[in-house]
């Protein structure tokens, strides 16, 4: 089985507002919204977050909150008739890709400690 991935998926959305516009020069990596990556087929996204929960890469932030992401999909899964088999698989992690940096969203379970590499 292969699944067709992008790499900082949400870069594809628009830009929260007029600061992170100026960023997105150097941030983002796709031209399709996450919807559009899906109809092309597209399974595994890879949605960076940040503090405020929006999509996010480096300096910049869309004004897509990663809640409104994961119901859109959500809804497009459930109604894909074409592909109604088709998994998607979703990894969310800080912008920073520090991995448990966000007191207020980490597990309490796991371990708060920043990978910095």
């Amino acid at each position: 089985m292969i699944k067709i991935a992008t790499h900082d998926s949400g870069t594809g959305e628009k830009d929260l507002n007029f600061p992170h516009a100026i960023f997105s020069t150097f941030s983002k990596c796709q031209d399709k919204t996450i919807k559009e990556q899906w109809e092309n087929d597209v399974r595994y996204f890879d949605l960076r977050i940040s503090k405020t929960l929006h999509l996010a890469h480096g300096m910049w932030r869309s004004e897509k909150k990663l809640e409104d992401v994961l119901q859109m999909l959500n809804d497009v899964a459930i109604n894909d008739t074409e592909n109604p088999t088709h998994v998607m698989i979703t990894i969310e992690q800080n912008y920073n890709e520090k991995k448990y940096d966000f007191d207020e969203i980490a597990d309490p379970n796991i371990p708060n400690k920043s990978l910095d590499m």
